[in-house]
């Protein structure tokens, strides 16, 4: 019998691009963006919630530091991993701002790594989590 689900560890054709306005209202979008990619991919709960909420995080900084312009984000799914890339033109924005304190202490808990960067006018976060289901 057949439940119409992907099975676990699906491929996920990726890279999967995204590009939403610069505002707090459509976030969710981008949080159940990543969430549906995350789960055709396999992810356990604590991962699924782990991706929602390290892109949260980015979105929250590039609308908060932003002067309007939209986000970009690209989701990039391999075997035991799950890459999210966030952009947004500012134009002067610091990458080891106070204000960014909170964002680290959350990135740090729930990615294997990450990094916040500005160069050229743009600011990007990159996210990269660990998969025990690629496994």
């Amino acid at each position: 019998m057949t439940t119409g689900l992907p099975p676990t560890s699906a491929a996920v054709p990726s890279p999967i691009a995204l590009t939403l306005p610069s505002d707090p209202n459509v976030s969710r979008i981008a949080r159940l963006t990543a969430s549906a990619i995350a789960s055709l991919a396999g992810c356990t709960m604590d991962e699924l919630q782990n991706v929602k909420i390290a892109v949260s995080e980015a979105i929250i900084v590039l609308v908060e530091h932003g002067e309007g312009h939209p986000v970009d984000l690209v989701f990039d799914v391999e075997q035991g991993r799950f890459g999210v890339t966030a952009r947004s033109a500012i134009t002067g924005f610091d990458p080891d701002h106070a204000s960014l304190a909170l964002c680290r202490v959350v990135l740090d808990d729930v990615t294997r790594r990450y990094s916040i960067d500005w160069d050229g006018g743009v600011a990007s976060i990159t996210i990269d989590l660990e998969l025990t289901s690629g496994d």
